[in-house]
């Protein structure tokens, strides 16, 4: 289970990286700071304002899709466990992923460029062991 979450979140890491690289003109940098910036801003709601210049979005527009990314994981877990919420229910589920997601850690290397031109960025990531936080 451990080494699927892990290819996952590499596999993730990769295609961000491709598609920001189909841009032209970016740099090892850029796609460090790409992959960082998505898992920061999608896990921990964190901007880091290099990630925000280089989406030309606000620190508003970014809290704004951390908001609602959260409200669709919370839409989606909701939907596989049968559980027909009221707002104050999904408000609750919203909550607990910000808790679970705040525990996140991982580390993200710098890019590296591969043969095609495309950059490579590897993401450590520490699994959390929702058992223990309940």
């Amino acid at each position: 289970m451990k080494i699927s979450k892990r290819i996952a979140v590499l596999g993730a890491a990769a295609v961000l990286t491709a598609g920001l690289a189909a841009c032209g003109g970016v740099t090892k940098d850029d796609a460090t700071v790409y992959v960082k910036g998505q898992i920061d801003s999608t896990y921990l709601g964190q901007y880091n304002e290099d990630y925000l210049k280089l989406m030309d979005m606000t620190e508003a527009e970014a809290a704004e899709d951390y908001e609602w990314n959260l409200g669709a994981e919370a839409d989606w877990f909701m939907d596989f466990a049968s559980i027909y919420p009221s707002d104050e229910t999904k408000e609750k589920v919203v909550e607990l992923y910000k808790e679970i997601y705040a525990k996140c850690k991982y580390t993200v290397q710098p890019a590296s460029k591969l043969d095609n031109g495309n950059f490579a960025v590897e993401v450590l990531v520490e699994p959390i062991d929702l058992m223990v936080q309940f």
